[in-house]
């Protein structure tokens, strides 16, 4: 979670619900499982550093996930 957390020291508090996230997943291994990723972390630390207000359906509508091949492990998020 104190790694969550510093990527997300810049994020500003989101102002208007509900949301849509848009998550990008950037693999290096292509043969990895989709289903093995995991936002649970992610929306649970967004929430206790005061970004989101709550992760349940009233203030995430959708979420989408998509892969791409990349040199990095990472994620990344859109907020819509």
């Amino acid at each position: 979670m104190d790694i969550i957390r510093y990527f997300l020291l810049n994020v500003p508090k989101i102002e208007h619900y509900p949301i849509k996230l848009n998550c990008i997943w950037h693999v290096t291994n292509m043969n990895s499982d989709l289903d093995n990723k995991s936002l649970k972390a992610v929306l649970d630390q967004m929430q206790l550093s005061g970004i989101l207000e709550n992760d349940n359906c009233k203030h995430i509508n959708s979420i989408s996930h998509q892969v791409v091949k990349d040199t990095k492990d990472y994620l990344e998020i859109e907020i819509i």
